[in-house]
């Protein structure tokens, strides 16, 4: 699999430097690392036009902010990067688990992010912000009516469905417990929260798809067992579609670590992670009449955090990391069980840098990976491929 960057114009220079990357040599990354700021969550999205870039910032002094910046990939051009809606609550126990989320729909973009708040240890609301412009300007956006209801919602889903409607979920503690909500919009306006599990893990992301059929599915991590659930709605109402990763792990704790969904050709595909002692590590499954077909490992034991986007009009790309080894990994999925998956392939690698969590955007036109790392100077920041 080859790796390029595309030609075309680059970022504003004071903000980007594009160099190879470490050990990947021949590959050129580009790579945000700001002086007196550390980079603290990314949200990256993609149309066959346009690839979408969010990420947060907390500065040395001062509040933490937003920033927003999309490349055109019919010319590779990048517009100038900008701060998403200045007048929002600022992002604030963003991190990587609980990454800033952004989701796309033609012109039309939604942001979420965590702000501080009176919940637990500071925590506090969602903060959602729309575009109508692809993101060249931002407004405030309101919140699920019933969001507000609680003091704190964090480790976000958020997609758009082809017909345009926004659909977010998110944990929060309204049930005494901490627990998934779900709110979708209709006509551009949010409809009430639903309550689709009332006690689960506490703090692991969820995730969004929606399958050609118009199913939407919804996978994030019970409480007990600590597997991945997944749930399904057909127009009527929410369905239990059984665990991806049936792997009994029972674990009293939260490992920080959720899942990821993809659906491709009317088939879902799933990563799920766990931390049993005999399986340890991640796994990718498709769902069968049945269920989901038998786990296939990802990567070693030490594949942790996975994301996984359909490429082009057959492909899947997974993507990990393997912290102890400092990797980045990748590798083609193929669809229906059909013939053998590749090996995966190494994107990254360095122990003392430490990359971790990337996230994948897929299409027709092109493929990114992003992730973050520290740099020799000790800054964190983040580092974007395009993949062919």
């Amino acid at each position: 699999m080859a790796v390029v960057m595309r030609p075309g114009g680059l970022p504003a220079l004071w903000l980007f430097v594009l160099a190879l990357a470490g050990c990947d040599a021949g590959h050129r990354d580009l790579r945000h690392f700001p002086d007196a700021a550390k980079v603290t969550g990314i949200a990256l999205a993609s149309t066959d036009q346009a690839l979408y870039l969010a990420w947060t910032e907390t500065p040395d002094e001062g509040p933490a902010r937003v920033v927003f910046q999309a490349q055109s990939l019919e010319t590779g051009q990048w517009r100038s990067p900008i701060t998403v809606t200045p007048d929002q609550p600022p992002p604030n126990r963003v991190r990587r688990d609980n990454d800033p989320v952004l989701a796309v729909h033609g012109e039309r973009l939604m942001l979420v992010w965590q702000t501080r708040g009176d919940g637990f240890m500071g925590a506090g609301p969602m903060v959602l912000a729309s575009s109508d412009d692809g993101g060249r300007s931002w407004q405030a956006q309101e919140a699920p009516p019933q969001a507000r209801e609680t003091e704190a919602q964090g480790f976000f889903a958020l997609t758009a469905d082809p017909d345009g409607r926004f659909h977010l979920a998110w944990l929060d503690n309204r049930s005494g417990e901490q627990g998934l909500q779900y709110a979708r919009t209709d006509e551009g306006h949010w409809q009430r929260t639903k309550t689709l599990d009332p006690i689960t893990c506490q703090c692991c992301w969820n995730s969004l798809a929606h399958a050609s059929d118009g199913t939407t599915h919804l996978l994030y991590r019970n409480r007990s067992p600590r597997d991945m659930t997944l749930l399904s709605h057909d127009g009527s109402d929410w369905q239990n579609s059984g665990r991806a990763g049936a792997f009994d792990w029972h674990f009293d704790g939260c490992p920080h670590v959720g899942g990821a969904l993809a659906a491709l050709n009317g088939q879902l595909h799933a990563l799920s992670w766990t931390g049993h002692d005999e399986m340890l590590g991640l796994y990718h499954q498709q769902q069968a009449e049945s269920g989901f077909t038998p786990p296939r490992r990802l990567g070693t034991r030490d594949a942790r955090h996975g994301d996984l986007a359909v490429q082009g009009e057959t492909g899947l790309l997974a993507v990990w990391d393997e912290p102890r080894n400092g990797l980045i990994r990748a590798q083609v999925l193929e669809p229906n069980g059909a013939g053998a998956t590749p090996e995966a392939i190494t994107l990254r690698e360095d122990r003392e840098r430490s990359p971790t969590r990337p996230l994948v955007a897929g299409g027709n036109r092109a493929t990114h990976v992003i992730w973050t790392e520290t740099d020799g100077d000790g800054r964190t920041g983040w580092v974007l491929r395009e993949m062919e």
